[in-house]
């Protein structure tokens, strides 16, 4: 007899960290940048952007340090128990910023800004 698989739990929705409400109701676009070093503002070089052009600049930075926040107590656990690592190891290990760490930091933000949908201004 094969076993069955728990059903799957629902997830509880997610807030962004930067909620994007764009200024126009219909027919808007969205530029998003991760790049601490430069920012969208300054590829327009001081000019405002177009109407139909809404910018986010995310701090990817900030958004693992809320993951770690968030996730750091299940990430300690599991290391603890699943691992030979000691309790500094671990603590060294959850302090390392990983390749491309900023970057899957950034998609975790903007997956949370899809699953909403289109946010529309307070009226």
């Amino acid at each position: 007899m094969a076993a069955r698989a728990a059903p799957a739990r629902p997830r509880a929705p997610r807030r962004p960290l930067w909620p994007w409400r764009p200024s126009r109701r219909t027919g808007g676009f969205l530029a998003v940048s991760i790049d601490p070093a430069h920012s969208l503002r300054d590829a327009l070089d001081g000019q405002a952007p177009p109407a139909n052009l809404d910018l986010l600049e995310i701090d990817s930075h900030e958004c693992f340090r809320k993951f770690k926040e968030t996730h750091g107590p299940r990430l300690r656990e599991v290391a603890l128990r699943g691992t030979f690592l000691d309790n500094d190891d671990v603590t060294q290990l959850l302090d390392l910023s990983m390749p491309g760490l900023d970057e899957v930091m950034a998609f975790d933000e903007i997956s949370v800004l899809v699953e909403q949908g289109p946010m529309l201004p307070s009226s």
